[in-house]
């Protein structure tokens, strides 16, 4: 497997999953993955949507049972501590006020990459050497 370091990983990976759902990694967020989402903006009864709560994003390494929770009012979380080499899957949940839970959106899934973020040791012993020019002209 070959090594990526973090200097030259750019590693954006968009999944839109029915419209509503995606997710990217960056450069120096190995074990870091940040979720994003489109707000619904109906009801299941295809009525406005106007009493949104928050919402439940669930992730883990199996695709049917999701071993971590975390909650947000924003459409979009910073999900810490992930597992480098891991594949993890995420979705997500919209919370009304009454707390009535949506179905789960579409799953979408990453591997965390494992990236080498050791650096190489410094240079050491610099010197110059300076060439003159002592022809006559």
């Amino acid at each position: 497997m070959e090594k990526i370091t973090y200097r030259t990983l750019i590693l954006i990976i968009i999944v839109v999953a029915l419209g509503c759902l995606g997710i990217w990694s960056q450069a120096g967020a190995a074990e870091n993955a940040t979720i994003k989402w489109t707000a619904p903006t109906e009801n299941t009864d295809g009525s406005q949507l106007t009493d949104l709560s928050h919402y439940i994003v669930s992730y883990g390494l199996d695709p049917v049972n999701y071993t971590d929770t975390s909650t947000t009012v924003n459409d979009t979380t910073l999900i810490r501590g992930l597992i480098n080499g891991e594949t993890y899957y995420f979705s997500v949940q919209a919370v009304d006020t009454s707390g009535n839970i949506s179905d789960y959106a579409t799953p979408i899934s990453t591997t965390i990459p494992d990236i080498d973020i050791i650096s190489p040791g410094v240079p050491a012993e610099l010197s110059i050497i300076i060439n003159i020019d002592i022809r006559n002209n």
